[in-house]
């Protein structure tokens, strides 16, 4: 079957295994490796190839999240307390603990205390243990599923199928402008479909409390909120303006 090395190269490339050849080859030139055992020389292939493919899963996600902020990563938020992140909470988001069983962030505070910022930093690190995220304006993703319905049935179904393969959403500025009924009852269906399956990170200025007065209370935004009040754990962020203290260096 290989009767060249440009044959059995030309193998593992189709096969995406190009680092586990590459790997191979440079330890046939490699004088270190002259009394490494076979076993041993597999194995460091096999890990050269696992940490590529892990790598480039990554840069994947990071890609198909349009996080707004991709470099957000949460060493920015160093257990500040003025802004209630104590080290222990930081440490206990990043644990991802809260995914499990699709278990909601509620990150509720003033403009400008950092919430959009500490949401993508999340989703980042959701995205180093190989989870897929996508980040979504409340206003444009309401626009997109009317945009869509508009298109036909199937062409919603289609779009809320992909939102709801996502692993984390992230909604930015949850609730920040007045629902009409149509735009409640997509947004039921959506949040229907990935309730208790896969998880939220909403940002908002409202607390968590006042969200069924926020979004008017119907029968709609009854259902609504009761596949997503309950199994949300709110951060409540404090302080100063974070946008205004990072413009001026202070932070």
């Amino acid at each position: 079957m290989f009767n060249n090395p440009e044959h059995l190269e030309a193998f593992f490339t189709q096969k995406r295994l190009s680092t586990f050849f590459n790997e191979i080859t440079l330890q046939e030139d490699n004088v270190e490796f002259a009394d490494v055992s076979f076993s041993e020389r597999i194995q460091k292939a096999v890990e050269e190839q696992v940490n590529f493919d892990s790598d480039a899963l990554i840069l994947r996600l990071q890609k198909a999240a349009k996080l707004r902020f991709p470099d957000a990563h949460l060493s920015d938020f160093s257990g500040d307390n003025s802004q209630n992140l104590s080290v222990e909470k930081i440490n206990n988001i990043a644990t991802l603990g809260w995914m499990k069983y699709g278990q909601n962030l509620g990150l509720t505070g003033k403009a400008g205390t950092g919430k959009t910022r500490l949401g993508c930093a999340i989703a980042n690190e959701a995205i180093l243990h190989g989870h897929s995220v996508l980040f979504y304006r409340y206003s444009e993703l309401l626009r997109d599923m009317e945009i869509k319905e508009r298109e036909g049935l199937e062409k919603l179904k289609l779009f809320l199928k992909k939102l709801c393969r996502v692993k984390v959403l992230v909604i930015d500025d949850w609730g920040l402008s007045p629902l009409t009924n149509n735009q409640r009852q997509l947004l039921f269906e959506l949040i229907d479909l990935r309730a208790e399956k896969s998880s939220l990170i909403l940002t908002s200025q409202y607390q968590k409390d006042v969200w069924y007065d926020v979004f008017k209370r119907d029968c709609t935004t009854d259902a609504l909120m009761d596949r997503i009040y309950h199994c949300t754990t709110e951060v409540a962020l404090e302080g100063d303006n974070f946008r205004r203290k990072n413009a001026k260096g202070d932070s």
